[in-house]
């Protein structure tokens, strides 16, 4: 299967003309014969009806590739398939679908931290927390986690852990528009006001650039 024009399409954000060209090809695979390959690009097929907005159809394509694949490829999978419940606040569902790779992927800290998300969506706020920790433990430069624990911590009233976390997600990336306005969000909370008002002028400009 054509996998390396389907990256470089989606690369390029030409997802109309990746699954125009390449979706047909998706009936014609013989999956004994290169399963690996032909799952991924099934994915990429179902990441492109992603960007389009289509997440039934991204949900479709990606549980066939999930099916076909092995290991990490296939948990690569389960991950975009549980992020996309996470946006529809299917949050038991995506735990369901998740839990079982723990098995497999004990210490994977995309893994762990996703459960995590779950399990917050949910409103299990104290074991939400573990698994972030969890997650940081086998990856302390994990910075949408830092931002993501930041945000919970700061719902639990936690506004000093909470301000670590954001400062700790910006040592790791210096770039990370949201913690900027969430680093921002927390100084304004203790009355730092013009330290939050820096960082929220630059948490607005980093993240008009990066919709530019």
């Amino acid at each position: 299967p054509p996998l390396g024009l389907a990256l470089t399409l989606n690369a390029l954000k030409s997802h109309e003309q990746l699954i125009r060209e390449l979706e047909p090809f998706v009936e014609k695979i013989d999956f004994e014969e290169d399963n690996n390959q032909a799952s991924e690009l099934i994915l990429e097929i179902g990441n492109a009806y992603h960007c389009l907005g289509n997440e039934t159809q991204a949900l479709i394509l990606w549980e066939k590739a999930r099916i076909h694949s092995q290991g990490e490829k296939q948990l690569a999978m389960v991950l975009n398939t549980a992020q996309v419940l996470c946006n529809k606040d299917k949050y038991k569902e995506a735990e369901s679908l998740l839990r079982p790779y723990l098995k497999n992927f004990p210490i994977q800290p995309n893994l762990i931290y996703a459960i995590g998300v779950t399990v917050r969506g949910q409103g299990r706020w104290e074991e939400a927390c573990e698994l972030f920790t969890n997650a940081l433990e086998h990856d302390p430069n994990y910075a949408i986690c830092l931002n993501t624990y930041g945000l919970l911590l700061r719902e639990m009233g936690q506004i000093h852990q909470s301000r670590h976390c954001f400062e700790r997600a910006l040592k790791v990336d210096r770039t990370f528009g949201a913690a900027m306005n969430n680093l921002g969000s927390v100084l304004k909370d203790v009355a730092h006001y013009q330290d939050a008002l820096k960082w929220l002028r630059q948490g607005a400009k980093q993240l008009g650039e990066n919709a530019a």
